[in-house]
């Protein structure tokens, strides 16, 4: 690897004498060609972090969802509150705390039997027992069943980002693929403000 070269003096009377070694580093800037693309290879470079949303038309969106969730995300997120059904001013709403995955926990039970089976179907492909068109099949089978729940999403102007991104996330975690985001409405933010969060 290295090119050593020695030069003696055949002079009489005088002791031999050796020059400096020289050491070629062509090998080694290949070397470290070689490594550098071998690392540019096998990294992982940063994932895209952002959340595909299909948005609707541009119309009035029906919140009025006899079965469905809703979840109203104000000024602190840690206390997330939601119903079930129709909106009305009388009624108690339920509050979920961010830090403690509450609202994970009400989104699952609230998609239970489908979180189960999506489940059940994922952990069965990741160990090799179903192959990518079979799971596929059957994981679109389970989303597109009509027990899946739909959630009306509702923010006002004081709810933060993170607030928002983390619920759509809990929802994507759930399997629930059937939302909507939409603003908060004024009655739903009075109750919101005067409501005492009980567990």
């Amino acid at each position: 690897m290295a090119d050593i070269q020695q030069q003696q003096s055949h002079r009489k009377g005088r002791r031999r004498s050796h020059l400096p070694v020289r050491v070629d580093m062509t090998p080694l800037v290949d070397l470290a060609f070689l490594l550098l693309t071998f690392f540019v290879l096998t990294s992982e470079l940063s994932k895209q972090n952002a959340i595909t949303t299909k948005f609707p038309k541009d119309v009035q969106p029906n919140t009025l969802v006899n079965n469905g969730l809703t979840i109203l995300l104000g000024k602190n997120p840690e206390n997330i509150f939601w119903y079930r059904g129709e909106f009305k001013p009388s009624m108690h709403l339920n509050v979920a705390g961010k830090g403690n995955q509450e609202l994970l926990d009400v989104l699952k039970n609230a998609n239970e039997s489908v979180f189960e089976q999506v489940e059940i179907v994922d952990r069965q492909h990741n160990l090799g027992l179903l192959n990518y068109a079979n799971w596929n099949k059957k994981r679109a089978e389970y989303l597109g069943n009509r027990s899946v729940p739909f959630v009306i999403l509702k923010w006002d102007n004081e709810t933060d980002y993170q607030s928002v991104v983390t619920a759509i996330d809990d929802l994507n975690r759930t399997h629930i693929n059937k939302y909507a985001i939409v603003s908060v409405s004024d009655a739903e933010k009075e109750l919101e403000k005067n409501q005492v969060p009980v567990k």
